[in-house]
């Protein structure tokens, strides 16, 4: 059976392989594109396209590596002022309204890629001169924002138990 840790490490496993894949591609590309400016004074067809849309995707991997790993930015007063059950009680409410926010967002960013299909936005020259769909990459957005999504709603149930724990032990 998989526990609520087992499912978060397996998530951030498979994302942070992902991300690490991206970031060396980019490094690759970023520095061959450089020398190909450098040396050639030519270069890579795309390469700038393809480094912009890769940002975008890092950041949404790091969200969810950051969610994962519950080093997201949080702004809580509530452990300064609250301790105890009441504070366990508050950390819930606050990743579940974290979890119904991230999830409309992945909504959002699916009506946003329905338009983009519509639209029939192309990326001009992505893949080395090749035409790609726009929403090709955008793919990634409602994905990474349903992760977020379970991932705060994971972290609510953990934590909560183990600040039991640390509030029962003497």
């Amino acid at each position: 059976m998989l526990t609520i840790e087992n499912i978060r490490k397996r998530i951030r496993r498979a994302v942070g392989i992902v991300a690490a894949g991206v970031m060396g591609w980019m490094i690759v590309l970023a520095f061959g594109q450089l020398m190909a400016r450098w040396v050639f004074n030519d270069s890579i067809a795309g390469a700038d396209l393809m480094l912009c849309q890769m940002v975008l995707i890092i950041g949404l991997l790091g969200g969810v590596l950051a969610a994962a790993d519950d080093r997201h930015i949080r702004i809580d007063l509530t452990d300064n002022f609250v301790s105890g059950k009441w504070n366990i009680g508050i950390r819930r409410v606050i990743n579940l309204c974290a979890s119904i926010i991230t999830a409309y967002l992945a909504w959002a960013s699916v009506l946003f890629i329905q338009s983009e299909r519509q639209a029939e936005v192309l990326l001009r020259g992505l893949f080395f001169g090749v035409n790609v769909p726009q929403w090709y990459i955008e793919l990634l957005m409602p994905v990474c924002f349903i992760l977020m999504a379970v991932l705060f709603l994971l972290s609510g149930f953990e934590r909560g138990k183990s600040l039991i724990r640390k509030a029962v032990k003497p």
